[in-house]
């Protein structure tokens, strides 16, 4: 079943990305893309020496990314890191980012545009930023001994339930990758539907915390007048969902100033 599901999936993408790549030519990201993501147009792999893919959906799976690459090309100086990205200011946030040495578009997810791409990158391991998990890439760089590893790895319940809608194709899919989920219950879902190594080992953007300008952040600190008070962020989040942040943080400073010890907070909230 798994195979005859993967083979449906592979004769779809390839007869829907030529219509894609005719209706999408002109949004902003795919503009001048359209040739390299049919797999018409490889990018040139930088230098000789052994290669390293990464994908990152767009800009906050690009900056997430960041200190990972660091890390990379301190322990593998002669490694060069070659990342996709699905959006145009994902690349353009690429392009400044320290270590990478080709920037180049996703390609459409068929099994002709991404074979062409790993034979001519030929990396050393795909590493997959988040949850962009793509069938053709991963099951093309399997069939070609390339491992793919997941780092970040969320998986919420909403989409472990989409994955979970083909079973077989999830483990077909995900059998092949090594994820390493931002937390226990990310890591739970993964192996639920099939990841084949799945560990914990939290938030990857924490990361690039260390990277924060002190001067930056004292200037920041000094606009806002607020002293040495600890400051409480709100990332993230959509319009509509102030009200639940302002209850939350209500709720914790009523409960730091009782007599409940301040560990216990986050439970609560």
């Amino acid at each position: 079943m798994a195979r005859v599901l993967t083979l449906l999936y592979s004769l779809l993408a390839g007869v829907l990305a030529w219509p894609a790549g005719l209706l999408l030519r002109r949004h902003p990201n795919f503009a001048g893309t359209i040739a390299g993501r049919l797999g018409l147009k490889l990018p040139e792999p930088p230098g000789t020496g052994p290669v390293l893919w990464v994908h990152a959906a767009s800009v906050g799976e690009v900056k997430a990314a960041a200190g990972l690459i660091r890390a990379l090309k301190g322990a593998c100086p002669g490694v060069a890191v070659c990342l996709s990205s699905m959006t145009a200011t994902g690349r353009q946030v690429a392009a400044g980012v320290p270590g990478v040495d080709l920037v180049f578009p996703l390609p459409f997810d068929t099994p002709r545009a991404t074979r062409r791409h790993l034979q001519r990158l030929r990396p050393r391991v795909l590493v997959i930023v988040e949850t962009e998990l793509w069938p053709s890439l991963i099951t093309q760089a399997a069939s070609l001994g390339v491992p793919v590893v997941a780092v970040y790895g969320r998986m919420t319940e909403r989409s472990a339930r989409r994955y979970g809608l083909v079973p077989p194709l999830a483990r077909a899919v995900l059998s092949s990758v090594r994820v390493l989920a931002m937390a226990e219950s990310d890591a739970s879902r993964f192996s639920r539907l099939g990841a084949g190594e799945v560990e914990t080992l939290g938030n990857l953007k924490l990361d690039s915390v260390a990277d924060v300008d002190p001067a930056k952040r004292d200037e920041v600190r000094g606009s806002l007048g607020i002293g040495d008070r600890p400051v409480f962020i709100a990332g993230s989040i959509r319009e509509g969902e102030e009200e639940p942040v302002f209850r939350a943080v209500e709720r914790g400073n009523d409960l730091i100033t009782s007599d409940i010890k301040p560990e216990t907070v986050h439970s609560q909230l």
